[in-house]
């Protein structure tokens, strides 16, 4: 099974895979994903290696796979996104966007935006190819919020019940984002690297020492935090581990959870670079949109979309933060609003086809 296995099938425009490389202006990474598909004949997200040139050849002669142009409603979606963010009433039920879109998110954490500029040449490649974000901070009445967990509650849920906390136990009852989704009827999952690798197996809202909990965060699984999510089985059961990821059939809304070694935060600016280079390229190529965020650093943070719904080669100068990117995955999918933070948010309309 090679990469094109994993693409939904249901795109109206097929691209080869070279020029979806050539688009994204790198062609390392990909190969070693789908080698790893291959292997395995799961057809799933596998742990990431180091690119080899050799293998990068290879994928590129594989054949083509389609893409998630939806060409016909991005004329239309293109003339009037620029006016969504304004004309979007505060219930954000209207969306300029066609029905049945696919939207993956993948944290990172603890770093500016300039430390990434110098260090992560492929998070850039990937940026360049789509649009940037470049004066988005994660702060709310001009504070930054510290620690993790309350920026993973204010982005899911537009509020922040646990100021100044990251702790596991912690449970919100309020609304979140899962919420909204399936109101719509769409699908929402969460995969989590190292998430059953846990030692002994990890329920949830159990407070583990570290080295149970090996390289696995819940401050960083935001659906962990919701009483909503956690008592209810069928919910709970789509929090599962990165190993369980199937590109070939995304949810609606997907979120990706690198470990805290691969989404650098306890580990170095190259490394989580090394994991976007051989992870990202399948993950883009099979939805819609999709959303690199950081969470913490001084000044600017690291904010790009990708895929067919970014704005290619946008450089967003506009002052962005969780409320506004909370309210822009709303309006893509048609969700309405929470009535929290969300209501006064901004959809990031320059970042968008």
């Amino acid at each position: 099974m090679n990469l094109s296995d994993l693409a939904r099938p249901s795109r109206s425009t097929a691209i080869s895979r070279r020029e979806l490389l050539i688009s994204l202006g790198l062609t390392t990474g990909i190969s070693v994903v789908s080698a790893a598909i291959a292997r395995s004949g799961m057809g799933v997200l596998g742990s990431s290696s180091q690119p080899s040139s050799s293998e990068s050849s290879s994928s590129e002669s594989s054949s083509s796979h389609p893409s998630s142009s939806h060409s016909s409603s991005h004329s239309s979606s293109s003339s009037s996104s620029s006016s969504s963010s304004s004309s979007s009433s505060s219930s954000g039920s209207s969306s300029s966007f066609p029905p049945g879109l696919r939207i993956v998110l993948i944290p990172y954490e603890n770093h500016n935006l300039a430390a990434i500029k110098t260090g992560a040449p492929h998070l850039m490649a990937f940026a360049k190819a789509g649009a940037l974000a470049t004066n988005f901070t994660c702060l709310i009445n001009g504070k930054a919020i510290h620690p993790s967990l309350p920026n993973y509650m204010q982005r899911s849920g537009g509020a922040n019940p646990f100021p100044g906390q990251d702790c596991n136990t912690c449970m919100s009852p309020a609304s979140s984002l899962w919420d909204l989704v399936e109101a719509k009827g769409l699908t929402i999952e969460c995969f989590a690297e190292g998430l059953a690798s846990t030692t002994p197996p990890y329920n949830y809202n159990v407070t583990f020492p570290s080295s149970a909990a090996k390289e696995y965060d819940t401050h960083h699984v935001w659906p962990t935090h919701y009483t909503r999510i956690m008592g209810n089985a069928t919910r709970k059961a789509k929090i599962k581990d990165l190993s369980a990821l199937n590109l070939g059939a995304l949810a609606n809304y997907t979120e990706i959870v690198p470990n805290v070694l691969h989404e650098m935060h306890s580990a170095s600016v190259a490394q989580g670079d090394a994991w976007a280079a051989a992870n990202f390229p399948p993950i883009i190529a099979a939805a819609d949109l999709t959303i690199c965020w950081f969470d913490e650093g001084k000044g600017p943070l690291y904010v790009a979309f990708y895929g067919p719904l970014a704005k290619k080669g946008a450089v967003s100068t506009t002052a962005y933060g969780n409320n506004d990117l909370l309210r822009t995955i709303e309006a893509v999918l048609g969700l309405g609003s929470l009535g929290t933070g969300d209501k006064s948010g901004k959809v990031m309309s320059d970042m968008l086809a």
